[in-house]
């Protein structure tokens, strides 16, 4: 993405409309590539770049000088997806009630993917057929590198609950692709 020209966020925050859709424009790609790890499909992220672009344009005038912009718009974009996904819970939590038992499950796997062939469609792919929940930790954690302590306080989870997401997501991982490496070894045999 690299830093947009200073004059650009200047008329940005005047409100000049030619000025913010051509920020929006510079913004799109990063700030789609980020929401998108956390939802669905394109469809559900077209939402939440806007949204997050929003945030952004009421933001530019705290932005911090020096703090490079696509750091700053990344933050931004996973704030908004974060905050979706947290409304999303709640209505679901109002539908029906679940309960988790952990049974103080905490084992973790190494699970090395620079070993293996794997296109990155077909990863997002794997990581976008997680569970929800498990998606949004294991993508918090593995992806965008917040501690356990951290995301567990954001998705209003305790950090227990966050491990076992994470450790669930990366044995679902690691079932899928050695399915797809047998699948693989099976026909080139």
């Amino acid at each position: 993405m690299g830093e947009p020209d200073p004059q650009l966020l200047v008329d940005c925050m005047r409100s000049d409309r030619r000025a913010q859709n051509h920020l929006y424009r510079h913004c799109y790609p990063v700030l789609m590539r980020v929401i998108s790890r956390y939802v669905r499909d394109e469809q559900d992220a077209a939402p939440l770049v806007n949204q997050a672009f929003l945030n952004i344009i009421q933001s530019l005038d705290k932005k911090k000088e020096g703090l490079p912009f696509e750091a700053w718009a990344r933050r931004i974009g996973i704030n908004v997806a974060i905050d979706a996904f947290r409304k999303q819970q709640r209505r679901r939590e109002k539908e029906e009630t679940v309960e988790l038992h952990l049974n103080g499950y905490a084992h973790t796997s190494d699970l090395n993917l620079a070993e293996l062939n794997f296109s990155a469609e077909t990863l997002e792919a794997m990581i976008r057929s997680l569970p929800e929940v498990s998606r949004q930790v294991f993508n918090l954690h593995a992806l965008d590198g917040y501690p356990y302590s951290e995301l567990a306080e954001m998705l209003q989870m305790t950090e227990s609950t966050a491990r076992w997401h994470v450790t669930h997501a990366r044995q679902r991982l690691k079932n899928m692709i050695a399915a797809t490496t047998s699948t693989k070894k099976s026909t080139h045999v």
